[in-house]
């Protein structure tokens, strides 16, 4: 879309404003007069889009603005000459114009407004420039810029919105090009969910102007939104929003070439649809009612793109070459040999060659793509000879790497494993560019996953297995462990408490809104969801505008944050030594499972092959698990599942380094193995001849097991303290609820807190959220007896119920205390949305990102009566000093030897799993009790060599 209305909004209604343009008449001298003149000549050619006049204009007037110090107008001229070059495509020229004007702007003496009105234009213009360029990272920090001095004009109202009231007809909010901008930016990084929330303010602002710009302006910006649901995998939001795009098309009485453009998008985005569906018959029905309209290369090149993947989807090899010729030659066209969209036409020509089974070719495109991402020329790269600040779009090129590092395992695996080092740099530097943002990070980490392995494949080819595991460290867990480090970095630095407090109240407002939002889509409220996105678009901003403020003004926090050391090879070992403990983490791919061990004096990687029936199994356990089957049937089942997952995560040659030395294990799971308590493996395949439940040797009968999101958070395991009250127990009743009643939680809760010397407990009328959020501040160990939900469709919506409300998962993560243990007796706390390459995103690591650095939770639904019996056990090993571990493994051994044959069943004791630290509590808890107990213990000698002397005195 032409981004002239914005300038024509944005600088020459600042003219206006100024009263520069108002002066009329012509002269030879150079006079304010005369300069009025000629900014009034500027208006007609810039409304026109005649470039090469307005470049003219300002370069006449731009000496006699300079003689005069109209220090406004020399930074205007400046402005529109760099930016009318661009628009000319001379970009080396408009380039050094604009950042000739970047530097002697800060010394110009201008009002604070005009120096935003300018400082906006030169960022939005050098965002053009970028964008261009094909520079989206460097594009979207210049909008960003844009946007931020606008918001600043415009202010905000209560609910964080634009407030138009303010605004008024003031110019810089009557067009969406800066908000659109960043979007479009967004699409190219293939970061939709960000580019949904600056088309959400786009609209915002569209809905705000006169009715055919409006009607404009959406149909384009509904047409992108459906891209952004297209790349999402949301098909009846695409099509919704195509729909919306087409019915204002059908009433635009603007330009016919607008409506054709506009139309064309929308059947480009279909042919997209229905591409990722692999519906040849759709996809070659849209692209040719795209290609019939005939409009830019903007839309063009990515339809004649769609038709290439289309006819290799077909295996139609020799149409799809000669439709590859046409890529070609549109993108030497328009973008020149040395633009990213040469590097995408490379890729696309190496995915048809592979297809072949061309390999030769396939590479020599593969290594054209990096050059052109890094600006090289040639067909021939090394992999060590790049940084990641060489390439202009970094996701293409984790493509590009990836698929360079499989052709150099051929060759030489050090190459190769150079390559997977580059991809992960490049990864790592993406990360810190998308800190704030949650959605982006996770897109990010799945994106990843896939590279990680083959990264960990190429290492364990080539003998590296300190490579290895540092490949699979760096694929797991990252969001988390950003989030841990934000939270210590705000604690090292410092930041007061009412800026921290400002900040947890803007994440949950947003949380609360993407939940409102999930709801209004799933209930296909378009425009309820539109309402809610804008809403959220702007506190998004306000939340990362105080991020960035906070960076700024705290430069430790900063430091801090972007801190990303990982745990080394020799650190865990040591942690392993120091916890005597053998560590088990896991990596899940799409052939092998990868077992990394540590047990303090040596380190190993074991590969198995695995296939669907091993993830069959893990699935066949977990239904045993959670609805257990007491037949004969049933039981062989169950045992067969759990030898076949035991057999396969626990690797003889790591079993024989435990043997005889080790009764702690550390577990770190990955994707499917989040869902299946370990203790309940079974390592022999033993035969009974009934439901013998309560005989098999399950793990948890030799080992104490604890589990971990990643093998990093032994660095920032910690222990809080200064709590008025040890214990908080949680147990409402719902009497008067549609909540089924918990009539044994009160008897639970009451037999845990006669353990502690200070305790409070929240029953039927005091359970309330508000207490429970006031209370729990004050506490070492909090315990939830109550109803717990997560929400597979709708996960913000996952809760812990209360006597009055829910306490949400989204809350969960900002929540104040200074708990060592949280314990969610409750049902499937510890279950959530598997995230690829995350982890398990549930109420139990919700606790964990919050601070409490151990939790227990449940993976299923189960027994309250049971359950209050296990805890009972639980709290009981604790009063007597057990780490946390052992306290819950020696629990489940005594629940089993204690129960009925039927109530063996792992279903009834295996649910609850220790997640964090299991360092014990008795330093803090139960300090007073020990203590009294140690001086005793010491008075007892004393008390005998008194009495003895007594006696023999007397005789």
């Amino acid at each position: 879309m032409n981004d002239a209305c914005f300038f024509r909004c944005f600088l020459v209604a600042g003219m206006l404003f100024f009263g520069l343009a108002s002066m009329s008449g012509q002269g030879a001298d150079c006079s304010k007069k005369t300069l009025g003149a000629k900014w009034k000549s500027f208006e007609t050619p810039f409304n026109k889009g005649q470039h090469q006049e307005v470049n003219r204009i300002c370069r006449d007037l731009l000496p006699c603005a300079q003689k005069l110090d109209e220090n406004f107008s020399v930074a205007a001229a400046y402005l529109y000459i760099g930016y009318s070059a661009i628009r000319l495509d001379s970009l080396d020229e408009g380039f050094n114009q604009l950042k000739e004007l970047e530097r002697f702007l800060p010394e110009l003496e201008l009002e604070p407004l005009d120096k935003d009105y300018i400082s906006s234009g030169l960022n939005f213009a050098l965002g053009r420039y970028y964008s261009i360029k094909g520079w989206d990272e460097l594009a979207i920090s210049h909008y960003k810029e844009t946007i931020d001095i606008l918001l600043e004009q415009a202010g905000l109202d209560k609910n964080g919105k634009i407030n138009f009231k303010k605004v008024g007809a003031d110019f810089a909010f009557k067009e969406s090009f800066p908000f659109n901008n960043s979007a479009v930016s967004y699409i190219y990084l293939e970061d939709y969910e960000n580019a949904l929330k600056y088309y959400a303010l786009a609209n915002e602002v569209a809905l705000n102007r006169n009715v055919d710009s409006k009607s404009n302006t959406l149909a384009w910006q509904y047409h992108n939104m459906s891209r952004c649901y297209v790349e999402l995998e949301k098909e009846e939001l695409a099509i919704s929003y195509f729909n919306k795009g087409m019915d204002i098309l059908k009433k635009v009485s603007d330009k016919e070439s607008f409506k054709k453009i506009a139309t064309c998008y929308g059947f480009k985005n279909m042919a997209l649809l229905y591409l990722n569906k692999k519906n040849p018959e759709k996809v070659e029905h849209y692209l040719n009612l795209a290609e019939s309209l005939q409009v830019d290369h903007i839309v063009n090149l990515p339809l004649a793109r769609y038709r290439v993947k289309n006819l290799i989807a077909q295996k139609n090899y020799d149409g799809a070459l000669v439709a590859l010729e046409t890529v070609k030659a549109m993108t030497v066209k328009y973008t020149g040999e040395n633009h990213p969209e040469m590097a995408r036409f490379y890729l696309l020509r190496h995915q048809l060659f592979l297809e072949r089974g061309n390999l030769n070719n396939a590479r020599v495109e593969v290594d054209r793509a990096i050059n052109v991402l890094a600006g090289r020329q040639g067909a021939n790269c090394r992999c060590n000879e790049f940084k990641p600040a060489d390439f202009f779009e970094k996701k293409l090129a984790l493509t590009a790497l990836s698929e360079k590092a499989k052709y150099m395992e051929k060759e030489s695996m050090t190459a190769a494993n150079n390559c997977y080092y580059l991809a992960d740099a490049l990864i790592q530097s993406l990360q810190h560019e998308l800190l704030v943002d949650e959605l982006s990070k996770y897109s990010l980490a799945s994106m990843s996953k896939d590279l990680y392995e083959n990264a960990i494949e190429a290492s364990l080819k080539n003998n590296d297995e300190k490579s290895a595991i540092a490949f699979s460290q760096k694929s797991r867990s990252t969001v988390l462990l950003q989030q841990v480090r934000q939270r210590q970095a705000a604690k090292a630095a410092g930041i007061p408490e009412e800026i921290s407090s400002k900040g947890k109240e803007l994440k949950i407002k947003i949380h609360q809104l993407q939940k409102s939002r999930e709801e209004a889509l799933m209930n296909k409220d378009i425009d309820e969801s539109e309402r809610l996105g804008e809403e959220l678009a702007q506190l998004d901003i306000q939340y990362q505008q105080l991020i960035e403020s906070i960076e700024q003004d705290y430069p430790v926090y900063r430091d801090f944050k972007f801190n990303t050391k990982y745990i080394s090879n020799n650190e865990l070992q040591q942690e392993a030594r120091r916890k005597n403990a053998g560590i088990f983490e896991y990596f899940l791919g799409k052939k092998h499972l990868y077992v990394f061990f540590w047990n303090g004096e040596k380190s190993m990687v074991v590969k198995r092959v695995i296939d669907e029936s091993f993830r069959a199994s893990i699935q066949t356990l977990r239904q045993g698990l959670s609805n257990p089957d007491f037949t004969k049937e049933g039981f062989d089942t169950f045992v067969n599942a759990a030898y076949e997952v035991g057999h396969s995560v626990f690797p003889e040659a790591c079993l024989k380094e435990l043997d005889g030395e080790f009764q702690r294990l550390i577990i770190i799971p990955d994707e499917e193995l989040n869902l299946i308590p370990f203790e309940t493996l079974l390592l022999e395949k033993e035969e009974h001849e009934s439901t013998a439940f309560h005989k098999l040797k399950y793990m948890v009968n030799k080992y104490d097991i604890s589990y971990l999101y990643s093998s990093d958070l032994l660095q920032y395991e910690s222990s809080n303290a200064s709590v008025k009250n040890d214990f908080l127990g949680v147990a409402p009743t719902f009497r008067d609820s549609t909540l089924n009643p918990l009539p044994f939680n009160m008897e639970e809760v009451d037999k845990i807190a006669a353990g502690f010397d200070k305790s409070q407990i929240l029953n039927q009328t005091t359970a309330t959220k508000d207490l429970v959020q006031e209370k729990i501040k004050d506490c070492r160990v909090a315990h939830f007896a109550t109803h717990a939900e997560f929400n597979d469709i709708l996960p913000l919506d996952s809760r812990i119920e209360l006597n009055d409300r829910p306490l949400f998962i989204y809350e969960l993560f900002s929540l104040e205390h200074k708990l060592d243990l949280a314990v969610l007796s409750a049902c499937e706390t510890a279950l959530g949305e598997r995230k690829k390459g995350e982890g398990m995103v549930s109420l139990s690591r919700a606790f964990f990102q919050s601070g409490c650095p151990s939790v227990v939770a449940g993976l299923w639904q189960v027994s309250d009566q049971k359950t209050g019996e296990l805890m009972s056990f639980f709290y009981d090993n604790l009063q007597d000093g057990f780490a946390k571990d052992a306290a819950l493994a020696s629990a489940k051994r005594t629940f089993i030897k204690e129960a009925t044959i039927r109530n063996a069943h792992p279903f009834y004791w295996s649910a609850f799993v220790l997640n964090g630290s299991s360092d014990p509590l008795s330093d803090g808890v139960w300090g007073n009790q020990m203590l009294i107990g140690l001086i005793g213990l010491a008075l007892i000698p004393i008390l005998l060599f008194l009495f003895f002397r007594k006696f023999r005195i007397r005789d």
